[in-house]
């Protein structure tokens, strides 16, 4: 019965964790989810903010070049992890 309330402690905790860490990156009132692709494009370009914002403006100036609406950041950091991800496919198979 002990482990039964260890356990439910421990998983309590890690949920209360997890919340306040998600929480703590949803910073300047930016979505989660703005937050999470950034970070994770972030580590693609290995923590180079300007590359970030040159990527992002890049898929911004491909939308306006084909005419279409503009796209909210969310779209934009798809579409930039999407192409990076595409262009740069090719690089782990030559390790």
């Amino acid at each position: 019965m002990a482990e039964v309330v260890v356990f439910v402690v421990a998983a309590v905790a890690v949920v209360a964790l997890v919340w306040f860490w998600k929480k703590k990156l949803a910073k300047h009132g930016q979505p989660i989810r703005v937050v999470e692709l950034r970070q994770n494009l972030r580590v693609k370009v290995l923590y180079d903010e300007a590359k970030i914002d040159r990527l992002v403006e890049f898929e911004r100036a491909e939308l306006a070049r084909k005419g279409q609406k503009p796209a909210d950041i969310e779209t934009l950091l798809m579409a930039a992890i999407e192409r990076w991800e595409r262009d740069n496919s090719r690089a782990a198979s030559l390790y």
